[in-house]
């Protein structure tokens, strides 16, 4: 077919470029150019602005998100259930209640993270609280896949011709280890002393599996990754495990990842063939391009494979900066795009997407793949039991297939364990993966 015509003025170009990339990606092989001549305005199936376009087109009214150069916080437009149709047709023209290209844009790209005064989360991560969509209660549906959905539904009305594939729903078991083993090299006298601590402090269930593991040789409560590669359920897949490997001290919570150096061997060794390793960049590497150079160097020397991937530790993103210090050490894929403190869509989105680079106004190669669920999140924060928590994994997963989206999801390896009130959560990830598979 002829190249899909688009009238928009100069100062929206290089945004409405990156937005429709994103609303086109897979769904179809049309090109699109873009034009702020007159004498297109006529021609446009798809008008980005005031000026009245011609019958049998799309128009968009602009706000301000989309012009260059624009660095604000606010939002213009109050969201509410009503803006999952987002559409009117006057004198056959579809016209939009709002500039929801703008609001794609201010989703995908975070703007409302930049120029933050207050940070309600702990370790400066940005909290949902401070979340447009968790303020307008749209924080479990990804509302950007079904402005997609309804975008492509009638760009197929005003374009019969065009051809459309339909996304299938899709999901992924994804882990993070911080720590490879509760006890394994501890030494005989600190475990001896933690029996001895557990004692005194009436931790029963942590007395009784150090001992099994100092005296029966069971396995090391943390050692579960098998568990969860078996709930990855498809041939030839291997489970994303991010994987915490610190090249300093900086910070006392990267510590234990330095367990990882010393059984790097035993782990590869059991698991490699299984996984695929992504790097898992410390606290003290955040702020640090050297150091999160250097760990990502020294997990590719321990796996012997080239890591392409990346999770934060603690999810403690920071953007641009945590963003442009991965594309400097040659990251490709970002999964660390959701809340520490709630389960939920931190971009709107679970589809991944190309991270535009407001600062240098430009889209970025490195691939980011929304989380919406983690089990820290469903037990610490949100401070749920394992039923209630598989009630609201239930509503997300139907949300993503309503949308036809994507629903990945963290679960560590320590997680698998009784330790640290887990000990009724250990059924939870299969029971969810019934859910997943079958829903």
């Amino acid at each position: 077919m002829k190249q899909l015509r688009v009238f928009a003025e100069k100062k929206y170009h290089q945004r409405l470029q990156y937005v429709l990339g994103f609303l086109m990606q897979e769904a179809t092989e049309t090109k699109w150019v873009i034009s702020d001549s007159p004498t297109e305005i006529s021609n446009a199936a798809l008008v980005y602005s005031e000026k009245t376009a011609s019958p049998g087109s799309i128009q968009v009214s602009p706000g301000c998100f989309l012009e260059k150069g624009f660095t604000g916080v606010s939002v213009d437009h109050k969201f509410s259930q009503v803006d999952r149709s987002i559409w009117k047709k006057d004198r056959d023209v579809y016209t939009s209640t709002f500039d929801f290209f703008g609001h794609v844009f201010f989703f995908l790209s975070r703007l409302e993270e930049y120029n933050r005064d207050t940070v309600s989360g702990s370790r400066n991560r940005f909290s949902v609280k401070d979340s447009m969509l968790y303020q307008s209660g749209l924080i479990d549906f990804p509302i950007v896949d079904s402005w997609r959905n309804d975008f492509l539904e009638v760009l197929k009305k005003i374009v019969p011709e065009l051809e459309v594939r339909k996304r299938d729903f899709q999901w992924e078991l994804t882990c993070d280890v911080d720590l490879l083993f509760a006890y394994r090299g501890k030494g005989i006298f600190k475990n001896l002393a933690g029996l001895t601590r557990d004692l005194i402090f009436l931790k029963f269930t942590e007395f009784r599996l150090r001992w099994n593991w100092l005296f029966t040789k069971r396995e090391d409560p943390f050692d579960q990754l098998g568990v969860l590669i078996d709930l990855v359920g498809k041939e030839n897949e291997q489970l994303k495990t991010f994987i915490l490997c610190p090249s300093s001290g900086h910070y006392s919570e990267d510590e234990i990842g330095f367990q990882f150096l010393k059984y790097h061997r035993d782990f590869f060794s059991k698991y490699g063939d299984k996984i695929e390793p992504g790097l898992h960049p410390s606290l003290g590497s955040k702020l640090n391009v050297d150091y999160l150079f250097q760990e990502k160097r020294q997990l590719e020397e321990l796996s012997g494979e080239r890591i392409r991937q990346s999770r934060q530790h603690y999810l403690a993103l920071d953007i641009p900066t945590t963003y442009h210090n991965l594309l400097a050490v040659g990251i490709e894929g970002d999964y660390s795009m959701g809340f520490h403190d709630h389960i939920g869509f931190r971009a709107g989105t679970s589809l991944p997407f190309f991270w535009y680079d407001i600062e240098n106004e430009r889209p970025t190669k490195l691939h980011v793949h929304p989380l919406c669920l983690m089990d820290v999140s469903l037990k610490k924060y949100m401070g749920l039991s394992p039923d209630k928590a598989l009630e609201e994994a239930k509503k997300m997963i139907d949300n993503i297939k309503a949308v036809n989206g994507k629903f990945l999801y963290l679960w560590h390896n320590s997680s698998l364990s009784e330790l640290d009130g887990w000990s009724d959560w250990r059924s939870f990830p299969s029971e969810l993966s019934k859910i997943v598979k079958n829903r």
